[in-house]
C-alpha cells in the first residue's frame, strides 16, 4: 500500500497562525509535533516511508521535506499550482502508477487529527480489502451524534462485507453540507455519516473513474505519466496543471462514480478545521475556558484564547475564540469561526500582502 498526503491547503480558518508560508499542516495546532508530523507518524506503520508521498505546494516543500526528514525528498511533490483534491490525487496516482502498477493507494488529509491509531490502522486495512475485491473507491464515513453543518455527509446502503461486526456498504448518494434540521436528522439516521475525505483504492481503478467522468484532466494526467523520470518531467507537469479545472474529488468523481463503497471509521476523528473545533480538543478549565499562554478569566466561560507571549484578561465574556500572534488579532465569536476565511478574502481584496 502507497500513502499520500494531502498538505497543500491553505488552512485560512486558522488565521491568523496559519499563513502562506506557515501553514496550518506546519504548525503544533494540537501538541508539541505539528499536523503534518502526527500524519505521517500515524501513517508510517502502514506503508513505511519508501511508499509514503506528500502532496504540497511551492510554498510549503521546503518547511515540510525540513520537519519530516524521514520522507524520501523525491516523495515530497509540490502541485504548480493549486488546484483542489481532485489534480492532486491525480499527480500521486499516475506516479504510484508508474512506480508499481496496479498498487493501492490510501489518501489522507495533512490536518486530521486521530488518536486511536490502532483502530484507525484496522480500517484502513478493512478499506484496501474492499477496495481489491470489489475494485471500489472506499471512502470513510464518520458517524457523528450531533448535528453539524460544517460537513459533507454520506448516505450509505446495501452491506457489501463485514469485518469484525463493521460493515462495508455501497454509497447511494453525497450530500453538499446541509442546513441545521437536515444535520440533526443525520445525526439521528443509521443510514448517514460525515464525510470524512480520507480514501482508499487501486491507483489504476481510479485512473479509470477519472477518464470516463473527468476525461479532459485525464489525459493531461497521461501526458505527466508519459514523462515521469525524464528530462521533460517538471516542464509537463507545470503546463498540465495550468490547464487543469479546480475542482474536489468528491464532486469529479465520487459524486458520479457507482463503484464507491463506504467504511465506517470507529476511530476517533476531528478534521480540526476552525478554531471552534480545536476547542473541543483543547484541555479545558472548570469554566470551559481552552487556552494556550496565560490568561486571567474573570467570570468568563466557554471562550477559546490562543496568546503564548501576552497575558489575556477575559472579563464577562462567553463563547468567544481570542488569537493573537506577532502581527495580528483575532476576536470571533464561536458561532461564527467558519466565517475566519472571509478575513482572507478582504486581506487579499485590500493587497494587505503582510497579513496573508
Amino acid at each position: 500500500m502507497y500513502c499520500v498526503i494531502m498538505a497543500g491547503g491553505r488552512g485560512s480558518r486558522f488565521w491568523p497562525r496559519s499563513r502562506k508560508k506557515s501553514s496550518k499542516q506546519t504548525l503544533n495546532i494540537v501538541g508539541k509535533n505539528t499536523m503534518i508530523q502526527d500524519t505521517v507518524n500515524r501513517l508510517l506503520p502502514l506503508c513505511g516511508p519508501e511508499r509514503l508521498l506528500i502532496v504540497t505546494n511551492n510554498l510549503l516543500i521546503d518547511e515540510i521535506r525540513e520537519q519530516v526528514q524521514i520522507i524520501p525528498h523525491e516523495n515530497v511533490l509540490a502541485e504548480p499550482r493549486g488546484r483542489s483534491t481532485a489534480p492532486c490525487i491525480g499527480l500521486a496516482a499516475v506516479i504510484i502508477q508508474h512506480r508499481e502498477p496496479g498498487a493501492i493507494m490510501a489518501c489522507f488529509a495533512a490536518d486530521h487529527l486521530i488518536n486511536d491509531t490502532a483502530s484507525f490502522h484496522s480500517d484502513v486495512r478493512f478499506a484496501e480489502q474492499i477496495a481489491i475485491e470489489f475494485d471500489a473507491l472506499v471512502t470513510f464515513g464518520i458517524k457523528m451524534n450531533t448535528p453539524n453543518t460544517g460537513f459533507g455527509y454520506i448516505q450509505a446502503g446495501e452491506i457489501l462485507k463485514k469485518c469484525e461486526g463493521e460493515p462495508a456498504r455501497k454509497v447511494v448518494r453525497f450530500i453538499e453540507k446541509p442546513d441545521k434540521a437536515t444535520a440533526e436528522r443525520f445525526a439521528s439516521d443509521p443510514d448517514h455519516f460525515v464525510n470524512s475525505g480520507m480514501f482508499v483504492w487501486k491507483a489504476e481503478t481510479f485512473l479509470n473513474e477519472m477518464e470516463k467522468h473527468l476525461p479532459s484532466m485525464h489525459s493531461g494526467l497521461m501526458r505527466i505519466a508519459a514523462a515521469l523520470d525524464t528530462p521533460l518531467e517538471t516542464k509537463v507537469i507545470v503546463e498540465n496543471f495550468n490547464r487543469f479545472e479546480s475542482i474536489s474529488v468528491d464532486v469529479g468523481v465520487m459524486e458520479k462514480s457507482d463503484r464507491v463503497a463506504m467504511v465506517q471509521g470507529v476511530f476517533d476523528w476531528n478534521d480540526v478545521g476552525s478554531w471552534e473545533s480545536l476547542y473541543e480538543v483543547w484541555p479545558k478549565d472548570e469554566m470551559g475556558n481552552a487556552a494556550v499562554g496565560r490568561k486571567l478569566s474573570i467570570d468568563s466561560k466557554n471562550t477559546l484564547i490562543y496568546s503564548p507571549k501576552k497575558l489575556v484578561a477575559a472579563i464577562g465574556v462567553e463563547d468567544i475564540i481570542i488569537v493573537e500572534t506577532e502581527d495580528a488579532l483575532l476576536v470571533c465569536s464561536k458561532d461564527r469561526a467558519q466565517d475566519v476565511s472571509q478575513v482572507i478574502e478582504i486581506l487579499r481584496k485590500n493587497k494587505w500582502e503582510e497579513y496573508l
